[in-house]
């Protein structure tokens, strides 16, 4: 009887095409409710928007296979994000470096050098820029570093005097 009543409303379900396994549920108002009374789970319903307020609609509920390619999907396109984010990072990064480099400075977040004249004056230790100071002006900047004095994490002040710029790594 509910087939025919939807029927002559038009509101029937999509037939599924020859071989499919797909099956519809039939969603009063959008309330989510199937006609058995269960709530699907959310990850087995595909996000159509909701129907107007005392509407009908169907969701197609997916089938593990379905499921499995959506979650697939999503998971490459959020990382296909967050690689354009990093790249997009990486580059501002170089552009701050060498707008740095051209004021014989360097920026924050750069991977340097730093003579660690405490262990031995000849020593130059690989530290990251954790922020750069211009209290004495423009001109004349003094940094803030982080580095690693056998096992420990060293956080302290220098002056560009005591930094160099760290060897290219090369990629591959």
């Amino acid at each position: 009887m509910f087939n025919r009543l939807r029927q002559s409303f038009g509101l029937s379900p999509p037939e599924p095409s020859a071989g499919s396994s797909t099956t519809y549920d039939w969603d009063s108002a959008g309330a989510g409710q199937t006609l058995s009374g269960e709530t699907p789970p959310p990850s087995s319903v595909d996000s159509a928007p909701p129907p107007p307020s005392g509407g009908f609609a169907f969701r197609k509920v997916l089938t593990e296979e379905e499921r499995a390619a959506l979650k697939a999907k999503e998971e490459a396109e959020q990382r296909a994000r967050e690689e354009q984010i990093r790249r997009q990072l990486e580059a501002t990064q170089r552009k701050l470096e060498e707008e740095a480099h051209a004021k014989g400075q360097f920026a924050k977040k750069e991977k340097a050098q730093y003579n660690d004249k405490v262990v031995d004056p000849s020593l130059w230790v690989p530290c990251l820029i954790v922020g750069v100071h211009f209290d004495d002006g423009p001109e004349k900047p003094y940094y803030t570093i982080r580095f690693d004095r056998g096992g420990e994490e060293i956080e302290k002040q220098t002056q560009v005097e005591r930094l160099r710029a760290a060897p290219v790594e090369k990629e591959g």
